[in-house]
């Protein structure tokens, strides 16, 4: 397999095992979400301050935001399902 589909299978999992075990609401997702994708994996801690502060001021659950803006962001069609 070529790096490209290696590192999306590796993307799918983290997302996957993120939706089937962070339990505990909105609030509690968004420090799965840091543990698991702030520093040198996805973003900067201060990117991901400032999309927080974006999705707090969005109409509906701030982590779906978040997680919208972090698979756009990273621009992989994969991610944006």
């Amino acid at each position: 397999m070529n790096d490209e589909i290696i590192a999306r299978l590796k993307e799918l999992r983290i997302f996957l095992r993120l939706g089937c075990t962070s339990f505990g609401g909105s609030i509690a997702h968004l420090g799965y979400f840091r543990a698991e994708l702030v520093g040198p994996k996805w973003c900067s801690e201060e990117t991901y301050a400032e999309i927080i502060a974006v999705a707090q001021s969005l109409p509906g659950p701030a982590s779906s935001q978040v997680r919208k803006a972090l698979s756009a962001s990273n621009s992989s069609c994969l991610k944006r399902l």
